[in-house]
């Protein structure tokens, strides 16, 4: 794609998205039309923008994150793939039949798919093509610990509470664990931003700038980041909709939960 098209696309999209799901809402075609064939139009072309919308808008995080530089561009990354996420996820839960353990198996997944397939898959190709690759082992260390004290406690641990029902928590256990994620994950960027940020730049042995070129323009990657997100969160609707209607048609049963069993 050359980089006319490239640029117009990445400002077109997130519009394109925002100007959908507000034209969607305003003319009160709700998922539940009675028309068929408008339901399936809807729900084509608010998946199909939603999904070339959130590549944008990842683009549009990565390129803010490169100009405000680490530590501060991971966590630019990090709100941009977490509000996709949720809004997916609440759309989904919202959608049909009652499915409490939806989020659980959402982030369930999400760990083990990034840190088996994702880490696993940039490890071999960075060994591929770089032979010999740099680990901050301090870095490295800190978001392990982080990720495995907060899988354990939210994932595992209900399995293994006997206030309520298997895999569930007690409103006190739900309040107490809640409160020590937001102080443990808070001590996590505190550390990451401030005390020890150095653990957590890349780049920096080699002498590799994490700047982004002087022509991208920050306001303008910041502006375009929070309308496609909105556009993305309005739209999931529609698109949880599809999902669980195509669910529906095929005769695809739902399977038994993967926790609290």
């Amino acid at each position: 794609m050359s980089g006319f098209a490239r640029s117009a696309v990445s400002y077109a999209m997130p519009l394109a998205a925002l100007v959908t799901a507000i034209a969607v809402r305003a003319s009160g075609l709700s998922v539940n039309q009675d028309s068929l064939n408008i339901r399936i139009i809807i729900r084509a072309l608010s998946s199909a923008i939603m999904f070339t919308t959130i590549f944008v808008v990842l683009d549009h995080a990565e390129a803010l994150a490169r100009r405000v530089g680490e530590p501060y561009g991971t966590l630019v990354l990090t709100i941009a793939v977490t509000a996709i996420e949720v809004s997916i996820i609440v759309s989904m839960m919202l959608h049909g039949e009652n499915n409490p353990t939806l989020a659980r198996e959402s982030v369930f997944s999400t760990v083990m798919i990034t840190s088996t397939g994702v880490v696993g898959t940039c490890l071999m190709l960075g060994g591929w093509r770089h032979r010999k690759q740099a680990i901050v082992r301090q870095g490295t260390s800190a978001y392990l610990a982080v990720l495995i004290a907060l899988t354990v406690m939210t994932l595992v641990l209900p399995t293994y509470t006997r206030a309520t029902d298997t895999g569930t928590f007690s409103a006190a256990q739900l309040g107490f664990l809640s409160v020590l994620s937001v102080l443990l994950y808070t001590g996590f960027l505190f550390a990451q931003t401030v005390r020890h940020r150095d653990d957590f730049l890349e780049g920096q042995a080699h002498g590799v700038s994490t700047r982004a070129a002087p022509h991208e323009s920050i306001s303008a990657s910041a502006l375009l980041l929070v309308i496609g997100l909105i556009g993305i969160v309005m739209l999931a609707e529609q698109v949880a909709a599809s999902i669980e209607d195509a669910l529906v048609a095929y005769q695809v049963t739902r399977p038994m939960p993967l926790l609290g069993h």
